[in-house]
C-alpha cells in the first residue's frame, strides 16, 4: 500500500526541477532511466534506455560476412529482447515540433477531424508504423475514440499496422485495376 500511495496524484515524489539519468544493473546489461521533472509529482518527461539497445548497435558487425540464416542464432546467442527495443511505438508521444505540426493541420479545416490523415501519415513517418498505441495517441489528440482512429487506419491501404521492411512492394488490388486486365495495370 505505500508504493501505491507514492505513486497517486498529489502524494508522488516531487523531485526537484531538472534531468537526472540513472542506471541499474538489468539481467542482460544496464538498465537506464532518464528523467526531467518540472517540479511536480508527475514526470515531464522519462526515456527508458533497455540493455538489449547496445547489443542491438553491435548486431550489424557480429553478423557481416555471415549468411542470412545466421542472423537468428546471432540474435538468439546474446539474448536479446525484440520487445524491449520496439518502445517507441509502444509509448508515443510527439514532440514540440510536430504537435505544433498537428495544431498547424487541424486549423487548416473548419473541422479539426479533417487533419486526421495527415496527421496519421505524420503519426506513421514518427513511429515507423500505426500500432493500437498510436492509434490511441491520435485518438487523444483529436479527442475521438480509439475505435475511430481505427476504423480510419484499417480502411486505407497505405497506413502500416506493423513495422514494414526497407521496401514497399503495393499491389493494386481494387476494382479498376480489375477492370482494366493484370497486364494493363502493371504497365501503368
Amino acid at each position: 500500500m505505500n508504493h501505491f500511495m507514492l505513486v497517486m496524484d498529489g502524494n508522488g515524489i516531487r523531485p526537484p526541477a531538472g534531468e537526472a539519468y540513472f542506471a541499474a544493473e538489468g539481467a542482460n546489461g544496464e538498465l537506464g532511466f532518464y528523467v526531467v521533472s518540472d517540479g511536480t509529482d508527475r514526470p515531464y518527461r522519462v526515456r527508458c534506455r533497455p540493455p538489449c539497445l547496445l547489443l542491438w548497435a553491435a548486431l550489424p558487425r557480429m553478423i557481416e560476412g555471415q549468411m542470412v540464416a545466421d542472423i537468428i542464432p546471432t540474435f538468439g546467442s546474446v539474448n536479446m529482447i525484440e520487445a524491449s527495443l520496439t518502445g517507441n511505438a509502444r509509448n508515443p508521444e510527439f514532440g514540440a515540433e510536430h504537435l505544433a505540426e498537428v495544431r498547424r493541420l487541424q486549423g487548416l479545416y473548419p473541422d479539426k477531424r479533417g487533419a486526421l490523415l495527415p496527421v496519421l501519415h505524420l503519426a506513421q513517418d514518427t513511429f515507423g508504423y500505426i500500432s493500437l498505441e498510436v492509434e490511441a495517441y491520435v485518438a487523444g489528440l483529436f479527442e475521438l475514440s480509439p475505435a475511430h482512429v481505427h476504423e480510419v487506419v484499417t480502411f486505407y491501404t497505405l497506413y502500416f499496422q506493423q513495422p514494414k521492411g526497407r521496401h514497399v512492394v503495393a499491389v493494386c488490388h481494387n476494382l479498376s485495376c480489375h477492370l482494366l486486365g493484370p497486364r494493363a495495370s502493371s504497365s501503368t
